[in-house]
């Protein structure tokens, strides 16, 4: 629905037939790819349109190694308007790992002087090359996470999410930290609450002098004996005078 609406709104800003449009869900390469070998991945982007690699577009994702521009051919299927393959060759002696990097569709400028405009669209490139611990992208949950926002936990647990936002941003982040830290005090202007601190026996123990002396918390079973030794001692009592 989103990538929907940012089309329809490229559709609106841009002149009429230079909207630039691409597949919402990501080329995804399900086998590891291994160096010195090429595959051809297809990809829908109805054009007129040009097609190029280039770094991912969030923070995260640019974790993660960036596929270079020259692995990568775009070649149109003529039989086929607005499909291309993707041919991607790994080099030898490229990084293992896992590679998340930005396929851009852009149109041509069209107009005059100040008025030329031209639009773009991306979707995401992902892969992994081997060897490699991370496995290969799971490119059916990934297609299905473009609609629900649900991604999955490829290729690290922090990329799992329930919606569009990846990542907080920096200063959201130090503050969720700092409220949930075993020390926390709140942040100013925000009202929350400190959490308690956690409890020391040392730390939080008063002065050796002036205590009062502790009561025992069984003191109940000590004074029922007590009372069956006075009933004991009482009976012995009455058994010698008689």
């Amino acid at each position: 629905m989103i990538a929907a609406l940012a089309i329809a709104a490229a559709s609106l800003l841009a002149p009429s037939g230079v909207t630039a449009t691409i597949q919402a869900d990501p080329v995804c390469l399900n086998v590891p790819a291994r160096p010195g070998t090429v595959y051809d991945l297809p990809v829908y982007a109805p054009g007129p349109v040009a097609l190029r690699v280039t770094p991912a577009h969030d923070s995260l994702e640019r974790t993660l190694h960036q596929v270079q521009p020259s692995w990568v051919r775009f070649i149109p299927d003529l039989a086929a308007p607005g499909s291309f393959l993707l041919d991607l060759t790994v080099p030898a002696g490229a990084a293992s790992g896992a590679y998340w990097s930005d396929i851009k569709a852009v149109t041509q400028p069209s107009g005059t002087g100040d008025a030329r405009l031209g639009t773009a669209a991306t979707t995401a490139l992902v892969f992994t090359v081997a060897p490699s611990a991370i496995p290969p992208p799971p490119c059916r949950q990934l297609d299905v996470a473009q609609s629900t926002g649900q991604f999955p936990p490829w290729p690290t647990p922090k990329f799992a999410t329930s919606g569009w936002h990846q990542v907080y941003a920096p200063a959201e982040a130090s503050e969720r930290a700092a409220h949930t830290a075993p020390t926390a005090i709140p942040t100013a202007g925000t009202g929350a609450p400190a959490p308690a601190p956690a409890y020391s026996p040392v730390a939080n123990a008063g002065p050796a002098t002036g205590k009062v002396p502790k009561v025992p918390s069984d003191w109940p079973g000590y004074l029922a004996l007590a009372v069956i030794a006075l009933l004991v001692l009482a009976g012995l009592g009455r058994w010698l005078k008689s």
